[in-house]
């Protein structure tokens, strides 16, 4: 099989799924749930649990490697390749084969944290189907600083939930302002809470806020 290069044998590809929440067929929405660096699904799946309501259904893919990618997200874009591209075509797989049983992109978000909070963000910017959601605890847009997103129109209307610390080590403040601008120069609804500290997790009022979101989604499907 061909395909783009560093995209051809991908190993996010061949590794474990972990399914949690509302059953599939039950599920008003599904999310894709990202894990950190040296995570695993189960990991995330245990800060988040059944916190974001019971119409959602979750589906967390495992890093290859225990990494999404290899550098920080605020590295220059190769030095990420080509496990970046990699990542977010195992994201696009799973988005695809959610479509593939009748989950369309306005049933579908993405969720993450930390590393796997910038994954989300990055493939809910770049998706071919803009998805219901995104909601990203403590993770931003990749890119080196000064990069310059160009608004993309198509995401009007998506549910952004971002969040994190003000002095977070490893996640710092002004790229999640810098991606909720972004997302909300598109025309996404956007909210953003960054809390004082230096905490690297996910808060009670963080998934209340994320809960609330989901919410709102779910009563428009």
């Amino acid at each position: 099989m061909s395909g783009p290069p560093g995209l051809t044998n991908n190993p996010h590809l061949t590794t474990e799924l972990a399914w949690s929440g509302a059953p599939l067929a039950d599920a008003r929405l599904v999310a894709i749930l990202l894990h950190g660096r040296e995570q695993s699904p189960a990991l995330v799946r245990d800060l988040v649990g059944d916190a974001l309501g019971p119409d959602l259904a979750l589906v967390a893919p495992a890093a290859a490697g225990g990494s999404w990618y290899p550098a920080s997200f605020l590295a220059p874009r190769a030095t990420n390749e080509p496990r970046l591209g990699q990542a977010l075509a195992r994201v696009e797989s799973l988005a695809r084969a959610l479509r593939a049983r009748g989950i369309g992109p306005a049933r579908q978000l993405v969720i993450g944290f930390s590393q796997g909070a910038c994954l989300a963000c990055e493939y809910a910017w770049t998706a071919t189907a803009p998805l219901a959601g995104v909601i990203g605890f403590t993770g931003g847009l990749i890119g080196p600083p000064g990069t310059a997103w160009r608004p993309r129109r198509e995401l009007a209307g998506t549910a952004v939930w971002l969040s994190g610390s003000e002095a977070d080590p490893w996640v710092p403040a002004a790229r999640v302002r810098e991606t909720a601008e972004a997302f909300a120069a598109s025309g996404a609804s956007v909210e953003l809470e960054l809390y004082p500290g230096t905490d690297h997790a996910i808060r009670a009022a963080e998934l209340a806020g994320a809960r609330a979101v989901v919410a709102g989604i779910a009563a428009r499907t």
